[in-house]
């Protein structure tokens, strides 16, 4: 549940980043970029790929040897549901 909570602060951090790439990709041309800005949302797509794919695998290995180290008994699925319903519900909008 942990990952899913993670998981889903990193999409809004995510899209945020890629509003960010987008709306400096629509900055008219100056001196320093004659060409223009439009090649600055391939740069902010990259940097989303390289936080999402890093810190899901650093927060699935950091999860995967603490399950070993630390055996866990869930007693009840409830709050499980839940968490995984607004996270549902959250990224479907």
């Amino acid at each position: 549940m942990l990952s899913e909570g993670v998981h889903s602060i990193a999409d809004t951090g995510n899209q945020l980043l890629m509003l960010l790439g987008l709306k400096r990709s629509r900055r008219p041309a100056d001196s320093t970029h004659p060409f223009g800005n439009g090649q600055e949302v391939y740069f902010w797509s990259f940097v989303v790929a390289m936080v999402l794919f890093s810190g899901g695998g650093v927060l699935s290995i950091y999860e995967g040897i603490r399950r070993l180290k630390y055996e866990e008994v869930s007693s009840s699925p409830f709050w499980n549901y839940i968490v995984l319903a607004i996270a549902a519900a959250s990224e479907g909008t």
